[in-house]
């Protein structure tokens, strides 16, 4: 098994197959073949497979939300109609961690209780369930954040 795959540099816990390093960059995507090979789930000792949390913050920790948040602050949106600069998408607020944190879990919570559309979550009436999560994040900041969202420059 050690053979086809070496420990990750960054991740003791992960073992990546043994390929070439990547050595440029551009816009084209072409998928590297992969050979099939065994693996095993080695996680730290402070992580347990019914804990979701503690699951989820070894994938994007707080460094990487940090990164997260200074990328998609960073992006600048440029207007898709010049004759609407002042448009409510256009007007940015600084995201922050905590935020990014409760755009994941509206992610989340929309692949377990799916809707045609996103807004429906915010719709109140009679005939809809409410859900609670619209109380930690509005639609407008939701849409913004959706459509700024960067992991990397």
């Amino acid at each position: 098994m050690l053979e086809q795959a070496e420990f990750d540099t960054t991740d003791q816990g992960t073992l990546r197959p043994k390929a070439p390093s990547f050595t440029k960059k551009g816009d084209h995507f072409d998928p590297i073949e992969i050979s099939n090979f065994e693996f095993d789930i080695m996680l730290p000792d402070i992580a347990f497979l019914d804990d979701p949390i503690i699951l989820f913050t070894l994938y994007y920790n707080p460094e990487m939300i940090s990164i997260i948040v200074f990328n998609t602050n960073s992006y600048v949106r440029k207007p898709k109609d010049p004759e609407k600069p002042w448009c409510r998408a256009n007007k940015w607020y600084p995201t922050c961690d905590s935020e990014i944190y409760v755009y994941f879990a509206f992610h989340i919570y929309i692949t377990i209780y799916p809707i045609n559309e996103i807004a429906n979550y915010w719709k109140i009436s009679k005939l809809s369930p409410y859900h609670s999560i619209i109380c930690y994040i509005s639609r407008d900041k939701f849409q913004k954040l959706h459509m700024r969202y960067r992991v990397a420059l």
